[in-house]
């Protein structure tokens, strides 16, 4: 069963990502949010690589960039992708789409 590891509000996202073996959680207020970008990139699957994207979250909490990939998101991915455009819109954050052409 999936799990979503992405929630929003107006000013903030609530965050679940992978820190090693475990699930680390964060509350990330608009103001602590300095990029979110979408990439595409390679991922291995079944012994061979296959086009995916990935989203990076670059804040001020974490030393790096929270990622999720499609691969692991796959049933949330889509929704996270509209979901943190209309949020960098609405609060004024960087936002870079590298996957449109």
């Amino acid at each position: 069963m999936a799990v979503r590891h992405m929630y929003f509000d107006k000013t903030e996202i609530m965050v679940a990502f992978l820190t090693g073996n475990r699930y680390s959680t964060r509350n990330l207020n608009y103001s602590q949010i300095q990029r979110i970008q979408f990439d595409k990139i390679k991922e291995y699957s079944w012994f061979r690589p296959i086009d995916s994207e990935k989203i990076s979250i670059t804040n001020s909490t974490t030393m790096e960039p929270i990622v999720y990939t499609k691969k692991k998101e796959k049933k949330f991915f889509d929704e996270y992708k509209r979901e943190l455009k209309e949020f960098a819109k609405a609060n004024n954050i960087t936002m870079q789409d590298n996957t449109e052409e």
